[in-house]
């Protein structure tokens, strides 16, 4: 199983390697990191130059996977070679004229241009959290309430099972009557239990995802640029799925919790700047200016907040120190 391909999202077939629509198990390092330990017939060579960006990209013409090769130059005037990277589609599936190799250096300028449109001004992580913080604490006296209330529930549940073992002791009630009533009732308990056991837990652990996830869009684009390729790569895989190079551009679509910043957040940003409030010292009348923007924006966060929260699937967001 661990030398299936289909677990990193691709499928070989007669040399040729096709992306799957399915989401990864693992990520192609990972997968490679397994053959090598297992020492079967896939185990990878070992690569003396890492290539963050082999894997995560695929043609947007022909669908194969964008490989990467090193090349070395040498300058005659000095004696010294320097070594460039270039990505490239693989080819396999012929008659794609995707064959230009893009260097290193253009393909992170490309990604960066991209990453800025997942990134917001600290500013605008600052309101989101402010409210959304606010609303959490309120939240909290509300689900304490519905918490207790479950609780109530699940002992008045289980009061009636006991009461029915007594009617049944007592001839009260058939066998049969017995056996449904119980049936019912222990599957109500087990529903509400489950409930119980996940509700608390479940609304702290996305509310802590909904702040990180600020936190990251805040700074995306200063990591992207001063981080190593090991931080890019990362960066990458959170922000965008369908990751695709095409005639010199890169097309990122975006996670479904990014596409209401990058549908609706640059315009709100425009705006902001345009009327420079940091220069102003009038603070009503700066508060004037920005109330609309910021509550146009924190509709935004709500709806980062509401497609976090309504996530049936667990989302990467790296941790930044910039």
């Amino acid at each position: 199983m661990f030398s299936n391909p289909f677990y990193k999202g691709v499928y070989s077939s007669n040399g040729n390697v096709y992306k799957l629509n399915h989401i990864p198990m693992i990520s192609v390092e990972e997968f490679d990191i397994i053959q090598d330990i297992l020492g079967g017939k896939n185990k990878p060579r070992r690569k003396s130059h890492y290539f963050a960006f082999r894997g995560p990209i695929f043609c947007g013409e022909c669908g194969c996977m964008i490989t990467a090769e090193e090349k070395v130059k040498k300058i005659k005037s000095t004696g010294k070679s320097i070594s460039y990277t270039y990505y490239h589609c693989t080819g396999r599936r012929g008659n794609c004229s995707q064959n230009k190799c893009v260097r290193e250096d253009r393909l992170v300028e490309l990604i960066t241009n991209e990453v800025s449109r997942f990134t917001i001004l600290p500013q605008f992580r600052d309101w989101a959290l402010e409210v959304l913080r606010e609303s959490h604490k309120d939240e909290v006296s509300e689900r304490k309430e519905i918490f207790n209330n479950l609780q109530k529930t699940y002992k008045d549940i289980e009061s009636q099972i006991n009461k029915l073992t007594d009617m049944k002791l007592k001839d009260q009630l058939t066998d049969n009557e017995y056996s449904l009533k119980r049936e019912e009732l222990l599957a109500e308990k087990t529903r509400i239990k489950d409930n119980i056991d996940n509700y608390d837990h479940r609304v702290d652990q996305w509310f802590e995802l909904v702040e990180k996830a600020f936190d990251f869009v805040s700074c995306a684009r200063d990591a992207f640029e001063n981080g190593d390729l090991s931080t890019k790569k990362a960066i990458l895989a959170a922000i965008g799925k369908n990751i695709t190079l095409l005639d010199g551009k890169i097309i990122i679509e975006p996670e479904p919790w990014l596409a209401p910043i990058v549908n609706k957040y640059p315009a709100l940003e425009k705006q902001y700047e345009m009327f420079e409030p940091a220069k102003s010292t009038d603070f009503t009348h700066k508060n004037e200016i920005l109330e609309p923007i910021r509550t146009a924006w924190l509709a935004i966060a709500n709806e980062v907040r509401t497609r976090i929260a309504s996530l049936d699937k667990v989302i990467f967001i790296p941790e930044l120190n910039f």
